[in-house]
């Protein structure tokens, strides 16, 4: 069974004090706990918390930057993290629950549970200052006003408009009321005390997260810019030790191909048996002449696998480095990379989770 549905939607600061053992310099400008630049004094060993909520991986507005959905999300974020040893990822047990709910869990690489800390907030150490509770409760108290004002309003209507637009536009209206700009779960608790725990920068498109972020001086990051934040982070990891692997010590070596006389049938066929998302495509020769995937077979039309295909294919060598890998899947935003020899013919491939596996933390 689904999980209720938390709301899915900024501006002063107070301050709380909490234990804390591992704080971080950050240069940033504010509005006013924004943080729209990167973390400074990374050289030595010290690492930047960060808290992650749900919405960052399947609000629809923010997800986008990262993949096309949820799933495509959080395997393109574990593969940047991976790479990144200057920021540590928690998130806690709940909205891990939570996420887990929106995504192909066979398609997610199992170093998620190395790269992405389950860390609940220590609910009975954490002390926070008095405000908190009043201005809980008077904005509580306030948006009771504001739904009363509301339903008497809908009533008033009933005389002018029909039942199911009066219900429609009552639930809109009371939602906005009532839900937006609060924090209204357990859920939402979490998040937000973990990060005021660890000092963490919290990355949520959350509106009622937000605002209280901002009261309680909680760092907090607009999710939109959370992969040029990620990006911009790794330059700090360059100097980091990362395996010198190179490409063929993790490349897979027996790969379904299809040749480009194929007829598209055939393709579909290939990759509905071999439950994969594309094919690369040779010659006679065994020379790659680029890659059919399923979205190929659907939208183009033609006779051949060659009418159809992407070409050229995006390709690496073996003896190449992974670090250059990696640099290739983060610009072209590709999942898989096939691997040539010097006369072009395929000799493997590798994935994203290729990477992770060998250079997750």
């Amino acid at each position: 069974m689904a999980p209720a549905k938390r709301k899915k939607d900024s501006n002063k600061s107070a301050v709380m004090s909490i234990k804390d053992s591992n704080k971080l310099q950050v240069i940033s400008i504010k509005t006013e706990n924004s943080i729209n630049s990167l973390p400074s004094n990374i050289a030595n060993n010290s690492s930047l918390p960060v808290v992650l909520d749900t919405s960052l991986f399947v609000n629809p507005d923010v997800c986008t930057s990262l993949g096309s959905n949820p799933t495509e999300a959080l395997e393109a974020f574990l593969f940047l993290a991976a790479q990144i040893h200057v920021l540590d990822f928690y998130m806690p047990p709940s909205i891990f629950k939570e996420l887990l709910y929106f995504v192909e869990k066979d398609k997610i690489p199992q170093d998620l549970l190395v790269i992405l800390h389950q860390k609940p907030p220590k609910k009975h150490e954490l002390k926070t200052p008095a405000i908190l509770l009043y201005e809980l409760i008077e904005d509580i108290r306030e948006r009771a006003n504001k739904g009363l004002r509301i339903a008497e309003k809908a009533v008033r209507d009933t005389e002018h408009k029909k039942t199911d637009e009066i219900i429609q536009d009552l639930r809109k209206k009371y939602r906005e009321a009532l839900r937006e700009g609060i924090i209204d779960s357990k859920e939402d608790v979490d998040l937000l005390l973990l990060a005021i725990e660890l000092d963490a920068l919290l990355i949520t498109a959350d509106q009622g997260l937000i605002k209280w972020a901002e009261k309680l001086g909680v760092k907090w990051l607009f999710p939109e810019r959370f992969r040029d934040y990620l990006n911009e982070s790794l330059k700090y990891t360059k100097n980091k030790m990362i395996p010198l692997k190179i490409v063929r010590d993790i490349m897979t070596t027996s790969v379904v191909t299809i040749n480009k006389k194929a007829r598209i049938k055939n393709a579909s066929a290939l990759i509905s048996d071999k439950e994969v998302s594309g094919l690369p495509v040779v010659d006679d020769k065994g020379r790659v002449a680029g890659i059919v995937t399923e979205t190929d077979i659907r939208v183009r039309s033609g006779k051949t696998v060659k009418d159809i295909m992407t070409s050229p294919a995006i390709t690496i060598r073996p003896d190449a480095n992974i670090k250059e890998a990696a640099r290739i899947f983060s610009e072209k935003k590709i999942k898989r990379l096939l691997v040539v020899d010097e006369d072009g013919k395929l000799v493997g491939i590798i994935s994203r989770a290729d990477i992770i596996r060998t250079i997750g933390r």
